[in-house]
């Protein structure tokens, strides 16, 4: 940035761990100035105090999105502290692993209000401002898990092929208004999820897992290249590409065995990709 002029600025969910932290990262040195959204206090001011002693402005907003209303409650701060937003990064999301039958009705309704509900008020709320004043651009993201049916995974699986559907709906709507939409789709990523879990094919398979800082700047390149669709590395593509050509239900029957508890694991829901509060 040179002179005056008012660097962008970049919404970020879900910024308290994981991908989340990346995003603020590595836009924070493309110049963004970052606001950082997520339930943990502590954790959130952490980061924003490292950005900030590189010289990076970064703003905390402490929020559960998975709470009822939480995007309109966030907007609302938004608009209080006197930011606009340039750029939305959608990361927030969380989701539960066992038979579905199995999981508790209200765990499943905050994981569809963080991944669907409250994603979709968020795009739908910034798209229109970024719409109304002709630029913009927004990230959501998703997994290649919304490519196929997920057993062991069925709720969060649907979810997030809510949010491919959905993203790149809206990413054909709002482009010629000037809006950039792009659906982020990773693959697997090493959490003490699945090795509590104990995912089956989690086991022995660090060579199909991919670092936040690669899958973040995959992103950020696909925004750079004005790409609306964005699955990161080589072998997510290659397994993005089969699961679109394969016939469903022999997908299903190849996920359930991927996907099933291994021998000795429990057999009791996880929760996945969301740390506790404390």
């Amino acid at each position: 940035m040179t002179g005056s002029a008012k660097a962008p600025c970049a919404l970020i969910t879900g910024a308290s761990s994981g991908l989340g932290v990346e995003f603020a990262r590595q836009l924070a040195k493309r110049g963004y100035d970052v606001v950082l959204v997520a339930r943990r206090r502590e954790r959130l001011e952490a980061i924003a105090g490292e950005l900030r002693a590189q010289g990076a402005q970064a703003f905390t907003i402490v929020a559960d999105l998975s709470a009822p209303n939480a995007a309109h409650a966030l907007l609302g701060e938004v608009d209080r502290m006197g930011l606009e937003p340039d750029l939305l990064v959608n990361n927030a999301g969380t989701g539960l692993y066992g038979s579905a039958t199995d999981l508790p009705p209200e765990a499943v309704e905050t994981m569809l209000r963080l991944n669907v509900v409250t994603l979709t008020q968020l795009a739908l709320a910034l798209g229109r401002r970024m719409a109304e004043r002709g630029f913009g651009e927004i990230i959501n993201v998703s997994s290649t898990a919304s490519f196929q049916p997920d057993p062991w995974l069925a709720a969060y699986g649907a979810s997030k092929a809510y949010v491919t559907s959905f993203s790149l709906a809206l990413a054909e709507e709002l482009g010629p208004r000037g809006v950039r939409v792009l659906t982020h789709c990773p693959g697997l990523t090493r959490t003490e999820f699945n090795e509590v879990a104990g995912v089956r094919a989690a086991r022995d398979a660090n060579w199909m897992y991919m670092s936040p800082e690669a899958c973040v700047a995959a992103a950020l390149g696909g925004i750079d290249r004005r790409r609306r669709f964005v699955v990161p590395g080589v072998f997510n593509r290659v397994v993005a590409f089969i699961a679109r050509r394969a016939p469903l239900l022999l997908l299903t029957r190849i996920n359930a065995w991927l996907l099933a508890p291994a021998a000795g694991a429990t057999s009791a829901p996880h929760r996945l990709g969301r740390p506790p509060l404390s």
